[in-house]
């Protein structure tokens, strides 16, 4: 048995899983509106026993919303979890919980959940965007989770695509700031429309929303199509929230095509993920050794 945690900014994801990564028990808890490390441990300490039943626990994976170092030992950037930069997040908890702790950027272990149980099994090269208030993604390659030389690749929410918006990571004109949930209300906000997405999305085809999402659809099928061009996978997955909006990949294909070499149409498959909020912690649960 091992634990799965995905760390979101308002909802903690946690479940049980076997060795074979199929889910005992899951939870959605609410994020302590501090965010601080200690409450957060709190909620995973209170919640543990629960999902084990007093079965043995070999680990605890956890799948974090920033950038570490290449080792997964300290936390480099954790832009909405105050305090948590520099600290040494697996031997803290692992310590507060008495059990190995392993960690992940949680787009990494949403791509490891697609390889494992989800439409990535069987792909040797994909990519995941997950598309939630900010934007996160994973590269598989050859197999393999890509984190790079200093472990920090796959940051797509951050692929510079223009714009003078300031990112929460402190630098501007990226991805997020523009396709991401928190910029998208942002934006509705400065035109005077009502900032809550599921609403903006039903109205996506009255004509004042129109330019809204045509700059959000544009900015993210550039994005898209890049990582198509630099690395030729075979399958890019949307996941996060956004990409269960019905329609998503009828109304975005026209802006892919727009930018995508010809020579690459039809050969790289675009689908929308069927694990939903799953895949991250089977992701985060797949990096404890020992599991599939």
């Amino acid at each position: 048995m091992r634990i799965g945690i995905d760390l979101g900014g308002h909802t903690i994801t946690m479940a049980s899983l076997d060795n074979d990564l199929e889910i005992c028990e899951i939870l959605d808890l609410d994020t302590p509106p501090s965010r601080k490390l200690e409450d957060v441990a709190g909620v995973l300490e209170n919640n543990m026993l629960y999902l084990l039943h007093g079965k043995d626990c070999e680990g605890i994976g956890i799948g974090i919303p920033g950038m570490m170092d290449r080792k997964r030992e300290t936390v480099y950037k954790l832009p909405n979890f105050p305090g948590w930069e520099g600290i040494e997040v697996p031997r803290v908890l692992g310590e507060i919980m008495d059990l190995p702790v392993y960690m992940e950027n949680d787009a990494n272990c949403y791509a490891l959940g697609e390889m494992y149980k989800g439409l990535g099994r069987g792909v040797g090269d994909f990519i995941v965007f997950t598309l939630g208030s900010g934007i996160g993604g994973g590269i598989i390659s050859e197999g393999r989770l890509l984190i790079g030389s200093h472990g920090m690749a796959g940051e797509l929410g951050h692929i510079a695509t223009g714009g003078g918006s300031l990112c929460g990571c402190g630098a501007t004109g990226h991805l997020e700031t523009e396709s991401g949930a928190d910029g998208l209300e942002r934006k509705a906000r400065e035109k005077g429309f009502q900032p809550f997405v599921p609403s903006l999305w039903e109205d996506r085809k009255v004509a004042d929303m129109g330019d809204l999402w045509d700059n959000a659809f544009d900015t993210l099928a550039r994005a898209i199509c890049s990582c198509i061009h630099i690395l030729d996978p075979e399958l890019i997955i949307l996941g996060g929230g956004m990409s269960q909006a019905k329609g998503l990949l009828e109304d975005i294909s026209p802006f892919i095509e727009r930018y995508l070499v010809p020579s690459f149409l039809g050969k790289v498959g675009i689908r929308v993920s069927k694990l939903g909020n799953r895949a991250a912690v089977i992701g985060a649960a797949s990096i404890v050794p020992g599991a599939h």
